[in-house]
Formats: structure tokens, C-alpha cells, sequence
């Protein structure tokens, strides 16, 4: 519900908008990682729910591929989104790792007529970080979760809750971007969506003001 009321407030500021939902591996029904049928996944159960909340929004068009990656054009630039839960590496090895996978993947899809991506962004290693490529760049967007113990334990990376914001020019490509970093949210804004994610905090602001 968090996620349709902030899609809903973007609609109403920007002509058209559009939601890109890529299922990771953290909101898997299996206990082991799969490689097939990866949409029988949590993450897309709520990217369903979330389009059918709006579906009389009619400036929000939903892509929700049963693949676990997604090629979109922006301004005519190629992206390329995936949680990319399959690359392996440490905060060192990181790299390194997603350079070994982009190289590949790349020319998977154009041997199947798709366009060469020029950006690639993936979501699934806990902290934010750019890189720039021969032709394009990778985007590590960050996790609104931050550190945990499977990201500790894993691939040895967890900096602080952050989301990837970035601009896209027709003819330049990103011309910017900058992490928002979201542990700074004053978690004492008395707001709707607070009311919705927190509604014990709610019932008494005068207390949660209090500490």
C-alpha cells in the first residue's frame, strides 16, 4: 500500500509515469536460490497487488517481467535492470564480478536481436556505487534496507540505506545522479505514509515526540 500511495503522488505531478518491478532473491518462496520460474517470488506477488491498487491510474503504466532482468529505453538511452542476485563478490571483489557478468549477458541479448545496453543498474548488494564502462556505466542503486546479515555474511558489503537518483538526457545519457540517503528521514513527520507503515506511532505523536 506504501508503494501504490507514493506512485500516486508521482502521477499527479508528472505526465507519465512508469513502474519497473524485477524480482530479487531475498522475497524467494524457496529456500535455495532458483534459476527457473524465478517470478514465483514474493517481490512479484507485490508488484501484482501494487498494479491492481492502480489500476484506474491511467497515467502509470506497470512492466512487470517474469524474467528476473529487464531491458527498458529512457530518452533513448538502453537500461538494463536486475536485482542480479547471481553476481558474486565481496565489497572488494565486486567489481570485478559485475564486470565478468555484464560482458556475457551483453551478448546474449544482442544474439537475440535485443539492443546493447548502455547503463546497467543492479539492486541487489546493499550499497550504492557508479562505475564508468567503455560505452556506458553500472549503477549499484543501493537498498533501502541497508546493512543486514545476509549482505554482511555474503558478498561483505552493507552501507547506510540509500536509493540511487539519477537523470537521463536524450542525447548525453546520465548527466547526473547522487545517492538520497534515507536513514536522514525525520521519522517524526507526522505524515500519510507514516500513518499507514506506523500506526502505533500514530495513535500518540505526543509521545513519540517525547522520544
Amino acid at each position: 500500500y506504501l508503494v501504490a500511495m507514493a506512485l500516486r503522488d508521482l502521477a499527479a505531478n508528472f505526465k507519465e509515469v512508469k513502474f519497473i518491478g524485477v524480482v530479487g532473491n531475498h522475497a524467494r518462496f524457496e529456500q535455495k536460490p532458483v534459476f527457473k520460474e524465478k517470478y514465483n517470488n514474493g517481490d512479484y506477488l507485490i508488484y501484482k497487488i501494487v498494479e491492481s491498487l492502480l489500476s484506474h491510474q491511467s497515467n502509470i503504466e506497470f512492466i512487470i517481467p517474469k524474467s528476473p532482468w529487464h531491458i527498458q529505453a529512457i530518452q533513448d538511452q538502453v537500461f538494463y535492470f536486475s536485482h542480479a542476485d547471481n553476481i558474486q563478490g565481496g565489497s572488494t571483489g565486486l567489481w570485478n564480478s559485475a564486470q565478468k557478468y555484464i560482458t556475457p549477458m551483453a551478448q546474449v541479448l544482442v544474439r537475440q536481436g535485443l539492443p546493447y545496453p548502455k547503463y546497467f543498474c543492479f539492486g541487489g548488494f546493499h550499497t550504492f556505487n557508479t562505475a564508468q564502462l567503455s560505452y556506458g556505466e553500472v549503477l549499484f542503486c543501493g537498498s533501502t534496507k541497508g546493512a543486514c546479515d545476509y549482505s554482511l555474511g555474503r558478498i561483505q558489503a552493507g552501507a547506510a540505506a540509500t536509493q540511487l537518483f539519477f537523470g537521463v538526457n536524450r542525447d548525453e545519457g546520465i548527466t547526473f545522479h547522487y545517492p538520497v540517503y534515507l536513514e536522514n528521514a525525520d521519522l517524526k513527520v507526522f505524515n500519510r505514509y507514516q500513518s499507514v507503515a506506523q500506526p502505533d506511532w500514530i495513535a500518540n505523536p505526543k509521545e513519540l515526540n517525547n522520544g
